[in-house]
């Protein structure tokens, strides 16, 4: 087949078909991902981003959990990914947000629009220095709003272990020091120590008695509101690292009435000083709802 050349003045039409041809292609590439639904990340722990579209690839961001995608394109590759010993099939997703650029596992995605989470942040309330209360020992005395929470422990006038419901424990107070609530008691520690984390948005205050003799072994966890207090239950865990407890690794965050309690350690130990079990964090996570405290590992 033979060709014939065309002279100047069709190039110039064919150079203008072909830049015409370009922004259409290209216009209609920006309408696809402008129509695109919204996604939003499901994962509660958040969603990691991977520079290529397999989990063995380096981990480059995180996605928070509730965060908007706008800006995704379908790879073709699909994977089976291990999530709380259940099997979850997806696919590999390219993404790009203000932040970042790579590429998240759709299993974690959701077209419906989700609860943000809220931080919980540790705060000091003011401390009432050699605070008295008749027959209780006070270790830690401070005021939240018009109330006080005291740690210590009652003066027992018998031996400590012919009691069902001895040692170190939480108490509330009104103005007039009435006890509004007690936690039970933990018995002789040598550490019971209260922290005090709020959540800015809607007020409530978690408390947390990190427990400990000559190391660390998790905490008491109450949860304060409407002026009241309530027990939400015991952390049974600690950081592999001897040299930081609880308290120092713990991050907090509400979603959806469910209150979250991670942890920032790469190994942790569950049951210490009884079993201490070694686990690597793999978004081991306690979440309280329903009145419940359930660990997920």
């Amino acid at each position: 087949m033979m060709f014939k050349f065309c002279d100047g003045y069709h190039v110039i039409i064919v150079i203008k078909i072909m830049k015409k041809i370009v922004i259409l292609i290209f216009l209609f590439q920006v309408h696809s991902v402008l129509s695109q639904e919204a996604l939003f990340v499901s994962a509660k722990n958040g969603l990691i981003v991977r520079s290529e579209p397999n989990k063995k690839s380096k981990r480059i961001g995180k996605l928070k959990y509730a965060e908007k995608i706008v800006t995704y394109q379908n790879t073709g590759r699909f994977d089976t990914i291990i999530d709380d010993n259940n099997n979850v099939k997806g696919e590999w997703y390219h993404i790009i947000t203000n932040d970042i650029e790579g590429y998240v596992f759709n299993a974690f995605l959701t077209p419906k629009k989700l609860s943000k989470k809220f931080n919980y942040y540790e705060f000091s309330p003011k401390s009432i220095p050699d605070f008295k209360l008749p027959d209780f020992d006070v270790d830690h005395a401070n005021t939240l709003d018009s109330l006080k929470v005291i740690t210590g422990n009652y003066r027992s006038k018998n031996e400590p272990d012919s009691q069902k419901d001895w040692g170190d424990r939480l108490l509330l107070l009104n103005t007039t020091n009435k006890i509004l609530f007690q936690s039970i008691g933990v018995g002789d520690v040598y550490l019971f120590e209260p922290h005090f984390y709020k959540n800015n948005s809607t007020g409530t205050i978690i408390i947390i008695c990190q427990l400990g003799y000559e190391y660390c072994f998790g905490g008491e966890v109450f949860i304060f509101e409407n002026e009241s207090i309530s027990a939400i239950g015991t952390l049974d865990i600690e950081s592999k690292q001897e040299e930081k407890c609880l308290t120092d690794i713990i991050e907090i965050q509400e979603v959806a009435n469910e209150i979250l309690f991670s942890f920032n350690s790469e190994y942790l130990i569950l049951e210490p000083g009884t079993n201490d079990i070694v686990i690597k964090n793999k978004g081991v996570t306690y979440t309280y709802a329903n009145r419940k405290l359930i660990l997920t590992r």
